[in-house]
């Protein structure tokens, strides 16, 4: 299930990406946070291997949750407040 999902995001990033070059025109900040952060997010849930009955997976899989999430505070922080960062 978790690998279904992950193999999911990505394919909905890359359309991003994709659809980003092709129709769109938005701020290189903007672009390299949420590519960044993305990736970031892809491989932390992407990095773990996961066994079904193992307690140490449970940590590995939350943390690694953490690790995504931090991701993609980190690139909505950089986008939200790009004025502060040119001030």
């Amino acid at each position: 299930m978790k690998r279904n999902l992950v193999n999911g995001l990505a394919v909905v990033f890359a359309l991003f990406h994709v659809y980003n070059n092709l129709f769109t025109a938005v701020s290189e900040l903007w672009f390299a946070a949420i590519h960044f952060g993305g990736f970031g997010a892809l491989c932390a849930l992407a990095f773990h291997k996961r066994d079904q009955d193992s307690s140490a997976s449970t940590g590995a899989r939350t943390i690694g949750a953490l690790l995504a999430l931090l991701s993609v505070a980190s690139a909505a922080y950089l986008v939200l407040f790009e004025d502060a960062l040119y001030a």
